[in-house]
């Protein structure tokens, strides 16, 4: 099955946006943090890495929920997202972590979704 049919299948929350809207909003987000990690602080290593652990969990998220059927693992990759996520923004001094404020909201609307999607599957 594909995404979109995985998608369409599942038991989803009141509030859900329709499944064509993740690819634009997905190519957005993914040029905002490129555009992040090409100013970041280089020298700041510790936030470095959290950025990069942040996006292998934004990586494998995916074929977790979708792959795997795995809601409670997805849930608790994206809460993690979050956390990170939220440390860098706080952590970063520059005023390029103001890039990252459309990822926060869609990871945290994300995280809605997929503990609903846990609690509704």
């Amino acid at each position: 099955m594909s995404i979109k049919d995985i998608y369409s299948s599942l038991s989803l929350p009141a509030i859900s946006p329709p499944n064509w809207i993740f690819g634009p909003v997905w190519i957005i987000l993914y040029i905002l943090l490129g555009i992040y990690l090409a100013n970041s602080n280089k020298h700041n290593v510790k936030l470095n890495w959290l950025m990069y652990i942040q996006l292998i969990l934004n990586f494998i998220w995916t074929p977790i929920f979708f792959g795997t059927g795995n809601y409670l693992l997805a849930s608790i990759i994206i809460v993690l997202m979050d956390v990170f996520t939220l440390i860098i923004f706080y952590k970063d001094r520059s005023n390029h972590k103001y890039l990252l404020l459309p990822y926060i909201v869609w990871i945290l609307f994300a995280t809605y979704l997929t503990i609903s999607v846990f609690i509704m599957n």
